[in-house]
């Protein structure tokens, strides 16, 4: 797959990986995950899902098919009020987490990314953290908002029909 994947990097835009499945009746699951990462690495502006750091998001897949509704509430709990503040209010909370994520928490590169102000930025995050109780700015509280945002991206999306 990575050889293909190497191969036809040129003719396609961004590529996603799925986890590694065992069985062949798990070949839907597989692609399931893999198009869920495409659309992340779409909406991040990235060309591949490759990096090691996904390796989270193909465990919250997992965790999804395991248990959705446990995955709903960690999601729920951890960035609800966020979710739900950028739908009232189009605040872009989120899109500025994941730019900042992105930029390796560099409040000036995040600010240029999203063609925003460095003090935007900081109050943004600011917001988040007042929304949630997890500071973006500290490394432990900013891998939980992580994963479940991560989760919430999941969940967004459409359950598959049962085969």
């Amino acid at each position: 797959m990575a050889v293909l994947a190497e191969r036809l990097d040129d003719q396609i835009a961004a590529s996603a990986h799925s986890s590694r499945y065992r069985q062949a009746i798990d070949a839907r699951a597989a692609l399931e995950e893999a198009e869920l990462l495409l659309k992340l690495v779409e909406a991040g502006g990235r060309s591949s899902s490759g990096r090691p750091t996904w390796d989270s998001l193909r465990l919250l897949f997992r965790a999804f098919v395991a248990d959705p509704q446990e995955l709903a509430r960690f999601a729920e709990q951890t960035v609800g009020a966020v979710v739900r503040h950028d739908e009232r209010h189009g605040s872009e909370l989120e899109i500025t987490f994941w730019a900042y994520q992105e930029n390796n928490c560099n409040m000036n590169l995040t600010a240029k990314a999203t063609f925003t102000h460095r003090h935007t930025i900081s109050n943004r995050l600011t917001r988040i953290e007042e929304l949630t109780g997890l500071d973006p700015v500290r490394n432990y509280d900013r891998e939980l908002l992580s994963l479940a945002f991560k989760a919430h991206v999941r969940l967004r999306e459409p359950v598959p029909d049962p085969v």
